[in-house]
């Protein structure tokens, strides 16, 4: 295979639990450095840009230096390899998809400066979850059903009663993907009746919704029933044989675009259903939505968390909106960041080097545990870049804090605290910490006019309330980052998978008082 263009002749699969940020590193990006900054064309800027793609992952079994090497391709050309250590274990999950006639992809992120005319750095980060969760435990339904677009985490009840029917799919690892299906029934009691929504898998039932979340789910299930359709959801089982829970992550009715609600129905399968219990590298089971891989099968848009290229011969598009700058180093954070494009999904572990360039003099280096220490008195050159030799800074760490000449004294007026609230199911909330900590702090650190951030949580019955507020140098910063609209919040798709509801506007205060400590 030639390092130097790609063309698809297979159908793209977008691989399963992609969260919407990108955290996995490439390998031998160096290599590949023009490739990377073709990517960019004109759109580069001098104190860089950030690009969101789609990358394909395709198994070199004949590559002479490592017969499990995964290479990464991004708009028909190559931009590096799945670490070693990693590609042993993707490559025999994604060699049985590509035997199928299936292209693995994911999202990705790129990011490139170029400080000087041929003076380019590139990174390339994929949205790319552990190897046991890239593809369901189970085919899909046999039945015709249509599969519920990606949403918002909902916590199935009463699965203490189903121990012996999910232990089938304790894995391991804790937990796997499966596909479940969504069924209207009604519970009858002494005095009453209610409609829930039950979850079952490969058919067995093993829970149901809550009342008021069956109510945000079954418009869409009894619309896919009246076209004689079943409804079916991509769902997590976590746990183990004495503690098991599972998760539906599906979009409410009311979130369906009218594309979905018209698109075309879904064959089941003629392949056999995975056998409960066996690993999923070693079953390889089919992707959602498909029969043999054909021309004609291919699932819609809709159906998939990325899938846009599409079938026959063709190049991966680029789908690539305006890049942020980055500008010079953020004024003291206090280690999190704001709702999600309060995120960037570039992270401030990866490429330290490149990502430091033109620090000011003013702010103070913060350095990580995993440094050398500064001799006493030392402020950074402009142009000063850390030893790559180093490594990353642990993931949040704060590298550089705004000196103040009196702390003593509160901060000049002027600054606007832009507070939003959102909530998440208990089994899912560190997941939103985590990433708020990970991926979005990094992006609201390079926000020209950001001061800085909190994430508070609180636990509220079966969910967990969290407040997010970030500091900017005045309204004109604000808008910056959300638009003509400063009010609305900014929540996007990876944040709505995990919160279970959010507040749809933020409010915007101006800090009167600030007080360092000495």
């Amino acid at each position: 295979m030639s390092d130097r263009t790609v063309t698809v002749m297979s159908i793209p699969f977008d691989l399963w639990g992609q969260r919407g940020w990108a955290s996995a590193e490439v390998a031998g990006e160096s290599y590949y450095r023009d490739a990377i900054r073709g990517l960019f064309g004109a759109r580069l800027k001098s104190d860089g840009s950030e690009i969101a793609v789609s990358a394909l992952l395709l198994p070199e079994p004949q590559n002479r230096h490592d017969r499990n090497a995964v290479g990464v391709w991004v708009g028909g050309v190559k931009v590096g390899y799945l670490p070693r250590d990693a590609a042993i274990r993707y490559a025999p999950l994604l060699t049985g998809l590509v035997a199928r006639g299936w292209t693995p992809q994911v999202g990705a992120r790129v990011w490139g400066s170029e400080w000087n005319p041929g003076e380019f750095s590139g990174t390339v980060r994929l949205d790319l979850a552990e190897p046991h969760m890239i593809m369901p435990a189970n085919q899909p339904p046999q039945e015709t059903h249509r599969l519920l677009p990606v949403g918002a985490a909902i916590q199935v009840t009463g699965e203490e009663h189903h121990l012996d029917s999910l232990a089938a799919w304790l894995r391991p690892e804790g937990e796997c993907w499966v596909h479940a299906t969504l069924h209207e029934i009604t519970e009858q009691s002494a005095r009453s009746s209610r409609t829930v929504a039950e979850v079952r898998i490969d058919g067995v039932r093993v829970g149901q919704l809550t009342p008021r979340m069956s109510g945000e789910v079954l418009p869409a299930v009894r619309h896919l029933t009246e076209r004689g359709l079943v409804a079916c959801a991509r769902a997590v089982v976590k746990g183990n044989r004495i503690k098991t829970e599972v998760i539906v992550y599906a979009v409410r009715a009311h979130e369906l675009p009218e594309s979905w609600l018209s698109g075309p129905v879904e064959v089941a399968p003629s392949a056999a259903p995975v056998p409960p219990g066996a690993p999923v590298s070693s079953a390889a089971p089919m992707p959602s939505g498909a029969s043999v891989p054909s021309a004609a099968s291919v699932p819609s848009a809709a159906e998939t968390a990325v899938l846009r290229a599409p079938v026959g011969l063709t190049t991966v598009p680029i789908v690539a909106p305006a890049p942020p700058p980055v500008p010079a180093p953020p004024v003291a954070a206090e280690g999190r960041a704001h709702d999600v494009r309060e995120t960037g999904l570039s992270s401030l572990n990866a490429a330290p080097a490149a990502r430091s360039s033109q620090r000011p003099a003013g702010p103070r280096l913060n350095p990580p545990p995993n440094w050398p220490a500064p001799p006493p008195g030392w402020s950074p050159q402009p142009g000063w870049t850390p030893d790559p030799a180093w490594g990353p800074p642990p993931p949040g760490w704060q590298l550089w804090i705004e000196p103040v000449s009196d702390p003593d004294l509160p901060r000049p007026s002027g600054t606007i605290a832009r507070t939003w609230r959102g909530w998440a199911p208990a089994a899912v909330a560190d997941e939103y910490q985590r990433h708020y900590e990970t991926e979005v702090m990094p992006h609201l650190a390079r926000l020209p006019g950001f001061r800085g951030a909190r994430l508070l949580r609180r636990p509220e019955g079966d969910e967990v309330a969290f407040t997010s507020i970030t500091f900017f140098d005045g309204m004109a910063a604000v808008r910056a980052f959300a638009g003509d609209d400063p009010a609305r919040a900014v929540v996007e798709e990876a944040a709505r998978r995990v919160l279970s509801r959010w507040d749809a506007t933020v409010t915007h205060d101006e800090v009167a008082v600030d007080v360092v400590p000495g």
